[in-house]
């Protein structure tokens, strides 16, 4: 039997239990909770998310990302260190006036590093993870703006320089609203 419970927003199905359905925002949402609603909900841009079902999502981002991130700039710290310790001397010819070798010093390149695969790694898994999750994040956003009444396309005032982060923040802070039930799949 399917137990129907009621969203805090005054409107619409929070979550069809029994059902196995992904149905309405979770409100009071859990972080496994969360984490398996985002990835159970990849790509549905219909509907809507609750604050608590959006903020542990970015939390469970936020973690995942940390560990690349850091092997990404601790090989590029630990690299740079090293390409500065250890130059590459070449030689430019010779001085016509004196007959003497001149030589330049060049550094040798943050890869060439002993830690530069370490720099590698990270920027490959921030690429393809990041890669992973672009869908998810937006189809999470859009249905969080559609949680507080707003239409899903104002995520992309994000892509705005300077401001549009700020702006996509105060828009996913906003309060769940009954109105947005206009959002929910038919």
């Amino acid at each position: 039997m399917d137990i129907k419970t009621a969203d805090s927003a005054g409107g619409g199905v929070a979550e069809v239990a029994g059902s196995g359905e992904l149905v309405g925002p979770l409100y009071g949402a859990s972080f496994g909770k969360s984490v398996k609603r985002f990835f159970a909900k990849y790509a549905k841009f219909a509907g809507r998310a609750s604050r608590s079902e959006f903020w542990w999502s970015q939390l469970f981002v936020f973690l995942v990302m940390v560990v690349p991130y850091l092997m990404m700039t601790i090989g590029f710290v630990a690299s740079t260190a090293w390409a500065q310790q250890n130059p590459k001397v070449q030689s430019m010819g010779f001085d016509p006036a004196t007959g003497k070798e001149v030589f330049y010093e060049a550094a040798p390149g943050i890869v060439n590093a002993p830690t530069g695969g370490l720099m590698v790694a990270g920027f490959i898994l921030v690429v393809v993870l990041g890669l992973a999750i672009v869908v998810p994040q937006l189809s999470l956003l859009w249905r969080r703006l559609h949680d507080a009444n707003l239409a899903g396309p104002l995520a992309f005032v994000g892509l705005v320089p300077m401001v549009g982060g700020l702006a996509v923040l105060i828009l996913a802070l906003m309060p769940s609203k009954a109105e947005g039930r206009r959002f929910d799949p038919r």
